[in-house]
């Protein structure tokens, strides 16, 4: 197969695959590379958050290594899954490896037996210093580890419980958070098949309602397609949207209802001491109102200096929520409009 015909090829099949651009091109590179360099697959390291589309990523990576370098059947592991080293070891790589091409995923990498890290650390050396092959033994066991037959891809979100040592023998893919096109798009693709009819932008109001991961989607169309079943409809306007948004309890940038609670809080009390907005949260335990604020200082809507505090963002925040009528208007609002 040709580079142009790999090419386009690769291009294809990365299509079905919303966004992450990135990753698409770098994972491209790497099949086109590994034509012109005998093979040479260079590990990959996938980095990103539940939801983002690694394991999507690397079914399609795989399919497109054995179809344009031959054979390499994929083998797919979660970090919790692998088990020990031994484990590992005879139930994965003697059989993957030995005389055979293979690629070798780690999904949620981060929650491996820290044996097998170190063995994957240590079997990586020939990608670093770019020789044929390197030979391993455990036990009764022996593996050879050859870079134009074999490669090893892990994901995580938790780059950070990683070692260092490890991570530099990869090449970082980095998965970006979905835009709300990207959501749209998403959430029209699983409804496709629904015959649903989507007036006055409600499809991107639905999309807006997310953290930027696909994960919750199927949520949504479960949530989309019992509201129309009720109210015996194929058409969903805004108010419909509200409706299903405020039964989620899900909200534009997909802030949450207790979210939106500590927003109002803070907005009504003003400045808040941890203890004191916890109490005012429904007595909240001051570690469990701590979590709560995560996404909320992540979004720039409420931040820390001292006390918490609502943000200008935060403030515009809950005055759109208020004119697209997600939460109820109150007399300050109206008074400004007024004034």
């Amino acid at each position: 197969m040709t580079i142009e015909e790999a090419s386009l090829l690769i291009d294809n099949a990365f299509s079905k695959v919303v966004e992450q651009d990135n990753a698409k091109l770098q994972m491209k590179r790497n099949i086109l590379g590994a034509i012109r360099d005998g093979g040479f697959l260079k590990p990959m390291l996938i980095i990103g958050a539940p939801g983002l589309g690694k394991t999507k990523l690397i079914t399609i990576y795989a399919a497109l290594v054995r179809a344009i370098l031959g054979r390499r059947p994929l083998n797919y592991k979660t970090g919790k899954s692998v088990g020990t080293r031994q484990q590992w070891v005879e139930n994965d790589l003697v059989p993957a490896f030995n005389d055979k091409d293979a690629v070798i995923y780690i999904d949620e990498a981060h929650e491996a037996n820290a044996g097998v890290l170190t063995f994957i650390r240590d079997m990586m050396n020939p990608t670093v210093e770019r020789a044929d092959h390197s030979a391993h033994s455990h036990g009764d066991y022996h593996i050879l580890f050859q870079p134009s037959k074999h490669s090893i891809v892990l994901g995580t979100n938790k780059i950070d419980k990683l070692d260092g040592a490890l991570v530099s023998r990869f090449g970082r893919v980095d998965l970006a958070l979905y835009t709300d096109e990207g959501m749209e798009q998403i959430l029209f693709n699983a409804l496709a098949d629904q015959n649903i009819q989507f007036s006055e932008n409600t499809l991107r109001l639905l999309a807006q309602c997310n953290r930027g991961t696909a994960r919750d989607i199927v949520h949504w169309v479960d949530a989309i397609r019992q509201h129309l079943a009720i109210a015996n409809k194929r058409t969903i306007n805004r108010d419909d949207v509200r409706e299903i948004i405020k039964l989620r309890e899900t909200y534009p940038l997909g802030v949450t209802a207790a979210e939106i609670r500590t927003l109002l809080i803070l907005e009504t009390w003003g400045d808040q001491q941890l203890k004191e907005l916890a109490a005012k949260n429904g007595a909240i335990d001051p570690k469990e109102q701590n979590a709560n604020e995560k996404y909320l200082l992540l979004r720039g809507l409420i931040t820390i200096e001292g006390k918490r505090k609502l943000t200008v963002e935060g403030r515009e925040y809950l005055k759109t929520l208020r004119r697209q009528k997600f939460i109820a208007p109150r007399d300050a609002d109206t008074e400004e409009e007024e004034g």
